[in-house]
């Protein structure tokens, strides 16, 4: 239920983060695939519960209204398991539109998941979230590299072409054309990201071989 690993899609904490925190997963969630934050598991998966469900689950609602912009809507529920109850925050991606974390002095900051964290966008980044839906799906050779980026997060091109098993100049070929798609973007340090645009299209049927 709760997972084996914390990753792209899930979080795990003790108790209630403070709730810049907790506003920055829930808006790294939205800009990325969609993602789960459970309240009342420690870092090392086990359970120690809640005290209070309702109230944990009303407040991380109240987190993702009122300092997320634009305001999500979460599906929180509680878990039963064993004499502990979890509490589980659900956000659905956004497409086309990057959510911001609303500040204590107004300020925006937008976040994505990097790997088992939330991290703060670079310019590029947020200029990905906001780009369009593409058309068509990836080749299947394209598709192992969007699977690869989504299993071990941003990654070099020597990084991409090892996981592959070809050379460096046909792992170039395939990421310059997810780049110019929008399915995955070069940051400032040379590594490779898969945009949530891309994390969509990998749900769509597979193309065809190249």
């Amino acid at each position: 239920m709760f997972g084996t690993v914390e990753g792209p899609e899930l979080e795990w904490k003790e108790r209630l983060p403070l709730h810049d925190r907790a506003a920055a997963t829930l808006c790294a969630f939205a800009n990325g695939n969609g993602g789960s934050l459970f309240v009342g598991v420690r870092n090392d998966g086990s359970i120690c519960g809640v005290d209070d469900p309702d109230v944990v689950a009303a407040q991380l609602r109240e987190i993702a209204r009122t300092r997320i912009d634009p305001a999500l809507t979460i599906h929180a529920k509680s878990h039963v398991v064993g004499a502990s109850i979890v509490v589980e925050a659900r956000v659905r991606p956004r497409r086309g539109e990057a959510c911001a974390v609303i500040g204590s002095r107004g300020a925006r900051r937008v976040y994505v998941r990097e790997g088992s964290s939330s991290r703060p966008a670079s310019p590029v980044e947020i200029k990905a979230l906001r780009a369009p839906m593409v058309a068509g799906a990836p080749s299947r050779d394209e598709r192992r590299v969007l699977e690869t980026l989504r299993r071990g997060g941003a990654q070099s091109l020597r990084e991409v072409a090892d996981a592959l098993n070809v050379g460096p100049r046909t792992a170039r070929r395939l990421l310059v054309e997810l780049v110019a798609r929008g399915l995955v973007l070069e940051r400032e340090d040379r590594r490779f990201w898969l945009t949530p645009l891309g994390v969509a299209r990998m749900a769509g049927p597979p193309g065809g071989s190249r």
